[in-house]
């Protein structure tokens, strides 16, 4: 059985817990303490996760030209 590592949001979710710090600090309190968050940088989602002491792993987004 494979163990869960980390928790993300997908779709309109993830867009609102970039941009709104009451949503996601609500989402945010319910996962396991330690569980590390995977989402972009320099958003709320961010600063969220560094007010309640969570991990976050920074997503990388590339463009093509």
């Amino acid at each position: 059985m494979s163990r869960l590592e980390h928790v993300t949001a997908h779709g309109i979710p993830y867009g609102v817990m970039r941009r709104d710090y009451a949503i996601t600090k609500a989402v945010l309190q319910g996962i396991t303490q330690g569980m590390p968050v995977f989402g972009m940088a320099g958003t709320n989602l961010e600063r969220t996760a560094n007010d309640l002491d969570i991990p976050l792993w920074a997503e990388m987004y590339g463009e093509a030209k």
